[in-house]
């Protein structure tokens, strides 16, 4: 019973990992709601949710095309504080800012994609990390499990929303494998 529990286990993450690189940016990812000028510091987009929260000294990063972008704050539909053709945060590789069409594609980083499911700024955070920050990053983790649990992610809909259904026995599997892991855990324990 313990091989199957890995089985699903590791499926599951490897198949979330792999959802990841296909969504190319993570869990946020939206779509601009209008066309966007070289030199605009507002972006609108469809929604925010999910994109890191970001401040003057914090400030977090999105990508339109080839261009990647900072931003100090968002609002439900905006990013704010916009600074364009900003360097890559991981490679310090620079961009060019550059027009950008109605609809086009706005996404998290790799990195930031990761800030956005642990709930912390990685990239920006330093060396410090207190007691506060491990609450917020176990509280990142709770708020998105369901997320992928469900599958929950943009480019699963349409067409590809068959394929969402089937990997939910990936889901089922994995919290089965969780649950026997536990089981076979407190069983460990309650012999010795």
């Amino acid at each position: 019973m313990t091989r199957w529990a890995i089985f699903f286990i590791f499926m599951f993450v490897v198949g979330q990992l792999i959802a990841l690189m296909v969504e190319g940016g993570g869990f946020a990812v939206t779509r601009l709601n209008g066309a966007v000028d070289s030199d605009d510091v507002t972006v609108t987009v469809d929604n925010t949710n999910n994109f890191l929260s970001a401040d003057i000294a914090h400030p977090a990063y999105i990508q339109v095309g080839n261009e990647i972008m900072s931003y100090t704050a968002k609002t439900a539909t905006q990013f704010t504080g916009v600074t364009r053709g900003a360097a890559d945060p991981q490679t310090r590789r620079a961009t060019t800012a550059a027009a950008h069409a109605d609809n086009a594609k706005v996404m998290t980083l790799n990195v930031s994609a990761m800030d956005s499911f642990i709930g912390y700024n990685i990239t920006t955070s330093g060396a410090a990390f207190g007691a506060l920050d491990a609450v917020k990053l176990v509280g990142g983790f709770f708020v998105n499990l369901p997320k992928m649990l469900l599958w929950d992610y943009p480019w699963l809909t349409g067409p590809w929303v068959i394929a969402r259904y089937l990997l939910f026995a990936f889901s089922g599997g994995f919290i089965f494998g969780v649950a026997m892991l536990m089981l076979t855990l407190a069983q460990a324990i309650w012999r010795v």
